[in-house]
């Protein structure tokens, strides 16, 4: 289980054999890779263009670790919240949506909140799940009209996982799939369309 763990990971070798031969203690970030861009067409794209301000993304998990395995603790990138935030602008401009940075009287039509509240990844141990990695990304949206009008805020959950750990994505590229699903899941909510119609 240790070395499948290590391989979803991808350890360095030479922490690699401490961990196996000494059983040393150590803490690894895991470095955010190049988060693919989604292949979808969001009914965002049947709607006139809206300009939006996504703001900084806040962190509300309870830690930042993303995985243990025997004393060592596996946290993620400091980077994160930039880097959730960044694919957010692009996949609403790739929807045909506009993003800026400041906030004026009229611009933008709507300002965009993010709070992550859930980035782990883990290999089960029972019988039904015995050598299945799964990631898991939880960020709650609040889209808020310039116009002070009612809000939007919704949470958006996105998981992916794998079974056996050979030859397989790594920890990273799972995680950025799950982060990629929520996102997915939040252009294409029916309710978050329906409330851009109706404010």
């Amino acid at each position: 289980m240790r070395q499948r763990t290590l391989l979803y990971l991808q350890i360095p070798l030479a922490v690699f054999l401490s961990i196996i031969i000494h059983g040393c203690s150590f803490t690894h970030t895991l470095k955010i890779s190049e988060v693919p861009s989604l292949q979808i067409n969001s009914p965002l794209r049947e709607l006139p263009s809206k300009t939006f301000v996504i703001n900084e993304f806040t962190d509300k998990r309870v830690n930042t670790v993303i995985f243990s395995d025997t004393g060592h603790s596996f946290v993620s990138d400091p980077n994160l919240l930039r880097i959730m935030r960044k694919v957010l602008i692009d996949e609403l401009s790739r929807q045909g949506q506009t993003c800026v940075n400041q906030v004026s009287k009229d611009i933008p039509d709507y300002i965009i909140e993010g709070v992550v509240y859930k980035y782990s990844f883990g290999i089960g141990g029972a019988k039904f799940t015995r050598g299945r990695a799964t990631a898991e990304v939880g960020l709650r949206l609040t889209v808020s009209p310039n116009n002070g009008s009612e809000r939007f805020t919704k949470d958006y959950e996105g998981s992916f996982f794998v079974k056996g750990g050979f030859g397989g994505p790594t920890a990273i590229e799972m995680l950025n799939q799950a982060m990629l699903n929520a996102i997915r899941d939040f252009l294409l909510d029916k309710e978050f369309i329906e409330f851009l119609r109706k404010s």
